[in-house]
């Protein structure tokens, strides 16, 4: 009930963003665009975290790490890469267009807000030594939740960034 409360919530206070956001001299954000970054980065979470982690054991190990050391170097890595790549689909759909500019490290700094929700959301999670409750709808939503928070963050922090081209 909470989360239907909070997307009507979301839906209202757009229209009223848009019109802020252009008193600001920001160009509007279509619905297109704005699906298509927020898509596109949860899209490239994964892909960055699984890339990274894999090329940054492999790394680790070629110089001589243990398993161990590599397997923790690995996580540094594929959460760095995530957050990386995360950014940049909102940055190249948002820069697409010849009539606004906006900032990469804007969406970098949205990433890394959106992905503490989603460490925020691991930690909820986590079960304290409950192992035989399934967890169903609240663990799905979970889980699409820590997946796409550092997409909507980066989607959020390069549209505030957005400026008309000069």
């Amino acid at each position: 009930m909470r989360l239907v409360a909070l997307a009507g919530l979301v839906f209202l206070l757009i229209p009223g963003a848009r019109a802020a956001a252009q008193q600001r001299g920001q160009p509007a954000v279509t619905g297109g665009r704005l699906l298509a970054e927020l898509g596109t980065g949860a899209v490239a979470t994964p892909i960055g975290f699984i890339g990274g982690g894999i090329a940054t054991r492999w790394v680790a190990r070629r110089f001589g790490a243990s398993d161990e050391a590599a397997s923790s170097v690995a996580v540094v890595g594929a959460y760095t890469v995530a957050a990386f790549a995360t950014a940049v689909p909102p940055t190249l759909i948002g820069q697409a267009g010849h009539h606004a500019t906006g900032s990469y490290l804007a969406a970098l700094a949205g990433t890394a807000v959106g992905g503490l929700g989603s460490f925020a959301l691991i930690r909820l999670n986590r079960q304290r030594g409950e192992t035989s409750r399934p967890c169903h709808l609240v663990c799905t939503v979970s889980f699409a939740g820590i997946l796409i928070l550092p997409s909507v963050g980066a989607t959020t922090g390069y549209n505030l960034s957005r400026r008309y081209a000069r």
